[in-house]
C-alpha cells in the first residue's frame, strides 16, 4: 500500500505515533478486499502535462504511453496518490494507468471497528483528544466512528 495512503488512513482513524493500536500489515489487510484493480485505463487532463484518474486514492503499478505499454521511468513525473495526480515535465499525448484504488472511507470504517475490538475488554488505555475514557464510552465511540465512514448499505451494529 502506498505511504501517503496509509499515513492518510491512519490519521482519520486517529490511529497514529506511538499509541497506534493497528499494525501496518493489519490496515494493509483491511484494504486488500477494499480496492479495485485498475488496468491500463485512460486517465484525465485539461494540459496534457497534469494528468487525473477520477477519485484518487490509487497505488500505482505503472504509467505507460499505450495499452500495455512500456511503463514510464517514475522519474518524468510526480505522484499524488490521494488526489491520483500526475504531473508531467513535458506534453503527452496519452497517459494510461495500472494499479489499485482503494475505497478509503471503507477502509477507515473497518479500521475504527477493529479497534473498538481491540479495546474492548482489554486493558490497553486509551484516549479521545486530551482525555483519558473508559472502555465503554470508547468502544461506542469507535463504533460510531465506524458509522460515520462506513459505505456499506447493510444494517447497523449495535454495542451490547
Amino acid at each position: 500500500m502506498d505511504v501517503e495512503i496509509l499515513q492518510y488512513i491512519r490519521l482519520m482513524a486517529e490511529d497514529q505515533g506511538d499509541s497506534a493500536l493497528l499494525e501496518d500489515y493489519e490496515i494493509e489487510n483491511l484494504a486488500k478486499n477494499r480496492r479495485a484493480r485498475i488496468y491500463f485505463k485512460s486517465l484525465e487532463t485539461d494540459d496534457y502535462f497534469t494528468w487525473t484518474y477520477p477519485g484518487g486514492f490509487i497505488e500505482l503499478t505503472s504509467l505507460s504511453t499505450s495499452y500495455e505499454g512500456t511503463a514510464i521511468d517514475a522519474g518524468d513525473y510526480t505522484a499524488d496518490s490521494i488526489a491520483g495526480l500526475y504531473t508531467f515535465d513535458a506534453e503527452q499525448s496519452w497517459i494510461c494507468l495500472n494499479g489499485w484504488q482503494y475505497d478509503v472511507n471503507d477502509i477507515i470504517a473497518h479500521c475504527w471497528l477493529a479497534k473498538g475490538a481491540i479495546l474492548r475488554g482489554s486493558t490497553k488505555s486509551y484516549s479521545l483528544g486530551d482525555e483519558s475514557v473508559d472502555e465503554a464510552p470508547t468502544v461506542q465511540y469507535c463504533v460510531e466512528m465506524y458509522w460515520k465512514f462506513c459505505t456499506s448499505e447493510g444494517g447497523r451494529l449495535e454495542l451490547l
